[in-house]
């Protein structure tokens, strides 16, 4: 019986023979999802309507247990009949105990309240009328009458049935695939050896075939799996058709179907092989709508000499990889000496896999054991070390070892045992050892020497190939009582070699990227001395008498508490000289806390400086220490203490003089032991007289004031500089410049560095990052310049290649009583033109443009103080803030983008703001300028002008409207 439904029909001829039925029909619902209903009929005649298809028998089924009840489920139901037949509702609970019922259904979870699924069939009998007919049998019931009348033997015997149907599914779910209802491997690969052993017995030669669709994975992508399956059951149909009912038929894995025929010769298995891909190519599967093709490999085994079953399926399979790289439709038969032969396989578990469940048992165990080596070991020594315990326990060996190969060539020992006198020692290497690796490896293929006797100690060794590459060998003795050198175990074997040479090849590369790591490691560190290097040299340095002067001074008021009022331009290194004062003060072990009272709002700046308690305004959910606070005995610095505002200044004078402060929202007043350094790159006693600047405050700060002269009166200090910040980008960056040319610090020296020392930074950058010589030429530095002018249009003009010692010519002079405004006007007519005439491929923001290099010019013009820039242009400092972090943002990642002529633009902007009156709005004021030109440039083309704005068309409308009044 090869199937579930073949043993439900011989006992359904059973109970026809025992009751004298001419009609037994047998319906078993399907149980859980993946089950399939039965209906099985057999007789003369049809079956009762209830049982006419299995939608009826379901129907019928579904009735019938809804109008049972309890009594009748424990003992069955006589569901209907007459004097042409019956039919039966019987549980399986006659027959299963409670435990197994439950346990049929394990796709329920644990306390579902939904009632278990009823195990229930319904067999339906029909009978003839003719009453000669009694007699003939074993049992014959005239009329419904008396069938019920002996109900006790159709409960045993009805329910003998149901048993049987839950015993046959039982049988078809272990035994059979679900797929297919064929036999599985483990089914093939026992009925394989028993023609094998037919065969050896004297018997006809047996042929295997192995056979399948050419391309079927496309069937389930194009479909479905639910379709894949149906068609997968259509060929196992067809198949069954086409051969002898003694013919083994199995699904051996996927889309691949064995048949076993015995008594064949290798011709008539080929003859058999094309008669079947005949009828499979012919026949239109899924609803006649697909139509296969199909190539099948063929291998014969007869008496001389003998084959065991893992050859016969490998040479089937190689024949089966030969067909399917012809034609479609192809035969191939395995011949020893053909191209059959040297092909690959489809079954990559050939060899683990083998039927023999000790061995199976033994190589999943081994793979299992290599696996978690493999896992675990990243160390070569290591990994050789566990693998060869495996393979020595299992195999029983009596010496493993693993050789690599080495760079010279040879092989060297990694790890490996052997056994002496009963116990494992370590490894040995010997000539012969070597020698047998180094044939394996030259070959490209196993290697072992025949023991003399069967029994006795063989010697192979195994290549460690990956790709083309030879790591190594495996040198493995035993005896073939436990492994065969030939068949299922030599496969075995190469695969675990081939997981050998991966997982060596693997620990090679974590060892050689270990090494990687640790050079980089070292070159890192190597970098980071040098930097350090750099930072410790990049304290304030100089070379001027004045900056000698101004050091004298910081030595001797260093080491008092007198607060410092540092002066000088925007550039000039006042921030560094305070840190020179801090580190030289006995502070110097507490770091220094820096306040730009310009970079912080006018509304937070209290907060800021002074701290707050929980509750003193919205937002406040904590209490907040303030940077005074925070500066408790060290050093705090007050940079831009010019832009503080009025209403605070009091606040601060009352520190400056007590030292005590007290936090917003607060009502004690704290001491607090902090020396105090201000700087300023403004007039403060222009800004007391304008009524800016709180006389007092002045006072009380100005106690010690060092002023830090521009870096164009103390030109001793620009070589100096430039060699220092050269010498620090060089390192810092890798690259090759390390001094400048004669020329170039003639040009350095000749510019007057409106910028002072942080504008000599950024030019000395830009030279060291496109310089790839070991000097910097005066090319160089017209780069910088050229890079300094562009993000900063208005700075002082770059200068005058000069001839050695030839002072530096002056600025040309700006054109006086040119208005401004109209100046821009025509600036920005001369680029509209240009964007709109021949040759240009799309029209460019010229809005964005202009309100980016305004914020930037006005930054400039404020020397980087942001509420002075605010005031410059007009607008509120949040907004000012805003755009000048998007324009600098843009600028430093290259986005700035402008055009050729755009400087001619930006030229006219400073003059433009130097001269706002009143509360004009300079932004508006130039946008104005703007629209009015194109409105003269595309009259009526509002896309033109939109763009032309870079906003929307809706905005440049409203923006038209808003700005009528300039």
């Amino acid at each position: 019986m090869s199937r579930a439904n073949e043993i439900l029909r011989s006992y359904v001829r059973l109970v026809a023979r025992l009751s004298g039925a001419v009609s037994v029909s047998l319906y078993v619902p399907p149980i859980t999802g993946g089950d399939e209903e039965m209906l099985i009929h057999e007789g003369r005649i049809g079956p009762l309507p209830e049982l006419a298809d299995p939608a009826a028998a379901a129907e019928s089924l579904r009735r019938l247990g809804a109008s049972a009840t309890a009594e009748d489920d424990s003992k069955g139901l006589l569901a209907g009949g007459n004097t042409e037949g019956l039919l039966y509702r019987i549980p399986l609970r006659w027959l299963m105990p409670r435990s197994e019922e439950d346990a049929a259904g394990p796709h329920r979870r644990k306390g579902d309240r939904a009632p278990a699924t009823e195990l229930t069939t319904l067999i339906g009998l029909r009978f003839e009328r003719d009453s000669g007919a009694r007699g003939r049998d074993l049992l014959w019931f005239a009329t419904a009458a008396d069938a019920l009348s002996d109900e006790g033997w159709w409960k045993e015997f009805l329910g003998l049935a149901a048993g049987f149907a839950a015993h046959a599914r039982t049988v078809s779910k272990t035994t059979f695939d679900q797929v297919t209802e064929l036999p599985e491997r483990a089914n093939f690969q026992a009925e394989l050896e028993l023609a094998l052993a037919h065969v050896q017995a004297g018997g006809l030669p047996a042929v295997l075939l192995l056979l399948g669709p050419d391309d079927f994975g496309w069937v389930n992508d194009r479909l479905d799996r639910r379709s894949g399956d149906q068609v997968l059951r259509e060929i196992a149909t067809v198949l069954l058709a086409g051969l002898r009912s003694e013919d083994h038929v199995a699904r051996y894995g996927g889309a691949i179907f064995t048949v076993i025929l015995r008594d064949t010769t290798a011709d008539d298995g080929r003859k058999v092989a094309e008669n079947l891909l005949q009828r499979l190519g012919d026949h239109r599967y899924h609803a006649s709508s697909l139509r296969l093709e199909f190539s099948a490999g063929v291998a014969a085994a007869d008496d001389a000499p003998p084959i065991d079953a893992q050859e016969l399926i490998r040479r089937a399979d190689q024949a089966l990889v030969a067909a399917k790289r012809g034609d479609a439709g192809n035969v191939r038969v395995w011949e020893k000496g053909s191209d059959v032969e040297q092909a690959g396989s489809l079954d990559r578990l050939q060899g683990i896999f083998t039927g023999d469940k000790s061995k199976d048992y033994r190589n999943m165990r081994l793979l299992l054991d290599s696996v978690t080596v493999v896992a675990a070991s990243a160390e070569p020594a290591e990994l050789a070390r566990s693998f060869t315990e495996r393979l020595f326990e299992t195999l029983h060996a009596r010496r493993v070892g693993v050789l690599e190969r080495s760079r010279g060539g040879g092989f060297e020992l990694l790890g490996g045992l052997e056994r002496i006198d009963g116990a494992a020692q370590a490894l040995g290497l010997t000539e012969r050892d070597v020698a047998v690796a180094e044939r394996a490896c030259r070959e490209g293929n196993f290697v072992a020497e025949t023991a003399a006797e069967p029994g006795d100690m063989t010697l192979c060794a195994l290549p460690l190939f990956l790709q083309d590459r030879c790591l190594g060998s495996i040198v493995l003795e035993v005896t073939t009582a436990y492994v065969s050198f030939e068949g299922s175990d030599r496969r075995f074997l190469d695969a675990l070699a081939s997981e050998m040479a991966v997982a060596l090849d693997r620990a090679r590369l974590i060892e050689r990227e270990r090494e990687r790591q640790r050079e980089e490691k070292a070159r890192l560190e190597a970098e980071v001395t040098d930097l350090r290097r750099v930072v410790h040299g990049s304290r304030l340095a100089y070379r001027s008498a004045a900056m000698e002067s101004i050091l004298a001074t910081a030595r001797k008021v260093a080491r008092t508490d007198t607060t410092v009022l540092i002066t000088g331009e925007s550039g000039t290194g006042k921030e560094m000289l305070a840190h020179t004062l801090h580190e030289l003060s006995d502070r110097r072990e507490h770091p220094v806390v820096v306040v730009d009272c310009s970079a912080i709002s006018p509304t937070l700046i209290e907060s800021e400086l002074f701290g707050h308690e929980k509750g003193a305004f919205t937002g406040a959910h904590a209490r907040k220490p303030g940077r005074l606070a925070q500066a408790d005995g060290a050093t705090v610095f007050l940079d831009e203490i010019g832009e503080l505002p009025l209403d605070l200044q009091g606040k601060l004078l009352r520190f400056v003089q007590e030292k005590q402060l007290t936090p917003v929202g607060g009502v004690v007043a704290r001491r607090v032991d902090v020396r105090i350094i201000a700087a300023t790159n403004v007039d403060l006693r222009a800004r007391v007289g304008e009524g800016r600047f709180r006389e007092d405050l002045f006072h009380r700060l100005n106690v010690v004031r060092v002023h830090v002269p521009p870096l164009r009166e103390r030109r001793d200090d620009i070589v100096h500089l430039a060699g220092i910040f050269l010498q620090q980008f060089a390192a810092l960056y890798r690259r090759p410049a390390h001094h400048f040319t004669a020329g170039a610090e003639r040009q350095l020296e000749a510019y007057a560095w409106p910028g002072n020392v942080r504008e000599l930074q950024n030019v000395i950058l830009n030279s060291v990052l496109f310089c790839d010589a070991p000097e910097v030429d005066v090319d160089d530095l017209q780069g910088g310049f050229q890079a300094l002018a562009a993000a900063a249009p208005n700075a002082a003009p770059a200068p005058r290649r000069l001839l050695a010692g030839a002072p530096p010519g002056p600025a040309a002079a700006t054109p006086a009583g040119t208005d401004p405004a109209l100046r821009l006007r025509q600036a920005l007519a001369a680029e509209i033109a240009g964007t709109l005439g021949p040759g240009r491929s799309g029209l460019v923001p010229l809005g964005k443009w202009l309100a980016a290099d305004l914020i930037l010019t006005a930054d400039r013009l404020a020397g980087g103080v942001s509420r002075r820039g605010a005031e410059l242009l007009g607008i509120p400092d949040t907004t000012y803030r805003r755009q000048l972090s998007s324009a600098e943002r843009q600028k430093a990642t290259g986005l700035a983008v402008r055009s050729p002529s755009w400087p001619s633009v930006v030229a006219t902007l400073e003059d433009l703001i130097r001269s706002r009156q009143g509360d004009v709005d300079v932004c508006q004021w130039a946008e104005a300028c703007l629209l009015a030109e194109i409105e003269a440039a595309v009259p009526g083309d509002a896309t033109a002008a939109a763009a032309l704005l870079g906003v929307t068309e809706p905005t440049a409308r409203r923006r038209k409207a808003e700005l009528r009044h300039f």
